[in-house]
């Protein structure tokens, strides 16, 4: 029974280090996307972005990283300057991949909330660390969550 239980233990230490792995992973990437930094390190060849019924797959990591800083630019009308996690839900976890959605709040130059929104991202852990192989922007709810 001591086994069993010693076993339950590492199994949950495990998983709860590797959602803080990603969560780092993630909120480093938020960093480097908010100081428009070189994004592509951040991404595998060929990753999926997914706006509803629209999908697009730049053709390497450097013309994801290239399509997110466009992404950041727009951001720019509005005076973005930064996202924070408010919190994150796995919604599945397949041997090296996981699926998890995060709630952001992002805020202004001037410090005020511009908005809350959702992203889900599809991340791959391999050799070098991990990896964003799709990407999914949402509208936060009305309840100020996520779905």
């Amino acid at each position: 029974m001591k086994k069993v239980f010693c076993g339950f233990l590492i199994l949950c230490f495990n998983l709860s280090a590797s959602a803080d792995d990603i969560q780092g992973f993630v909120g480093r990437y938020l960093k480097d996307f908010s100081l428009e930094q070189d994004l592509s390190e951040y991404f595998v060849e060929q990753p999926q972005f997914i706006f509803g019924s629209h999908l697009l797959v730049p053709e390497s990591s450097d013309k994801a990283g290239e399509f997110m800083l466009g992404i950041r630019s727009k951001l720019k009308n509005s005076e973005y300057r930064e996202s924070s996690i408010i919190s994150s839900r796995a919604k599945a976890n397949i041997d090296n991949y996981s699926l998890v959605t995060f709630h952001l709040q992002r805020y202004k130059a001037d410090g005020e909330v511009l908005d809350e929104v959702c992203s889900t991202y599809g991340i791959l852990q391999g050799e070098t660390g991990y990896r964003i192989t799709s990407w999914q922007p949402s509208e936060a709810s009305e309840e100020g969550g996520c779905n």
